[in-house]
């Protein structure tokens, strides 16, 4: 089965901004192209969008699972928990979805009795996305003077190649399961 992913290369600031998706996948495909662009215009903050859109996504999964595993019936107290407070996630699916990983395994299997029709679950490490959200911070907190951090050719490519080792595996991960997107954008 071929998956028709968006190709994030070579986009514009504009471009980048504009599309369209709103989801994980859309973040992550965002701060895909803010890498890409980053590699043609060294900024700063271009590194901080691609981290922020990459923590939007993060969040997004750990959402999307959550809504998921509690068969899309969370209740608003429970969603508000979340809003603004992404570190509770892990927690409030082990509290109320305690059967979670069962239910994975029991996915991937049924799943599996279908090849090669049948899509290819993914299954996040919540551990690990939180790890990833916290090493993404680090570029959206004051890194110190901007002539030592920012403005600094060294440190900007070791940020960048932190950001790019964060986010590069998590686009993997999520691009394989990827549904043909309904929009494209303009050559």
């Amino acid at each position: 089965m071929k998956i028709n992913v968006p190709n994030h290369k070579g986009w514009s600031a504009d471009e980048i901004t504009s599309s369209p998706y709103a989801d994980s996948t859309g973040h992550l495909l965002r701060a895909m192209a803010w890498l890409d662009y980053f590699q043609r215009k060294s900024s700063f903050s271009v590194l901080v969008y691609a981290c922020a859109e990459a923590r939007h996504a993060i969040e997004y999964i750990l959402f999307e699972e959550l809504v998921v595993s509690t068969g899309f019936n969370l209740p608003m107290d429970e969603y508000k928990k979340c809003v603004g407070e992404s570190t509770s996630f892990k927690k409030i699916i082990k509290r109320l979805s305690p059967n979670y990983q069962k239910h994975r395994e029991f996915t991937a299997l049924v799943l599996s009795l279908e090849p090669p029709h049948a899509p290819k679950p993914v299954h996040w490490d919540h551990g690990e996305l939180m790890k990833a959200w916290g090493v993404l911070s680090e570029s959206l907190h004051w890194v110190g003077a901007r002539t030592l951090a920012g403005d600094n050719a060294d440190w900007l490519a070791a940020a960048y190649k932190k950001a790019n080792d964060t986010i590069a595996p998590l686009w993997v991960t999520l691009r394989v399961t990827y549904k043909p997107p309904t929009w494209t954008r303009s050559p």
